[in-house]
């Protein structure tokens, strides 16, 4: 499947400091990395988030990433000080990539099966605190985050 929106994040990860932020805000606010670049390429397409997109698309995506990905992150990462399984975490890893690709498969048809109305604008900021307000964790602070995951993409 041709996918622009696997293609905006190789991408985006390669830009410094985005793959850390992007980690913290998965571990430290529950935050999906996947909706995070999401609403970063909707952005870059021109498309405000608005509540109502947002927990459409965590709710397409919330079964696949829950038996799915998270199970394999959390399989990798319980493996990573136990050296006998060296060769066997990297397999993981390879299927846990494989699935977040998945993922974004899912996404992007998604997005492509939407009516938008592309507004001129910078709507990066907006959407990564769409993102936030609809799925993070309570009480988690992220905003400060945001802003420098925003400013890290260049936006």
């Amino acid at each position: 499947m041709n996918n622009p929106f696997w293609d905006f994040s190789l991408l985006a990860y390669q830009q410094e400091s985005v793959s850390d932020l992007c980690m913290r805000l998965q571990d430290e606010c529950g935050l999906d990395v996947n909706l995070l670049l999401y609403a970063a390429w909707q952005a870059d397409c021109g498309v405000r988030l608005d509540r109502q997109h947002v927990l459409q698309i965590e709710t397409l995506i919330a079964p696949w990433r829950e038996r799915v990905v998270v199970p394999l992150r959390g399989l990798r990462q319980g493996l990573r000080d136990y050296p006998p399984a060296a060769g066997f975490r990297e397999r993981i890893k390879g299927l846990e990539l494989e699935s977040e690709h998945r993922q974004q498969e899912i996404m992007c048809r998604f997005s492509e099966g939407r009516k938008y109305v592309v507004e001129a604008g910078n709507w990066l900021r907006q959407n990564l605190s769409q993102v936030g307000e609809e799925t993070a964790i309570e009480g988690s602070e992220y905003e400060v985050m945001l802003d420098q995951l925003a400013a890290a993409l260049g936006r």
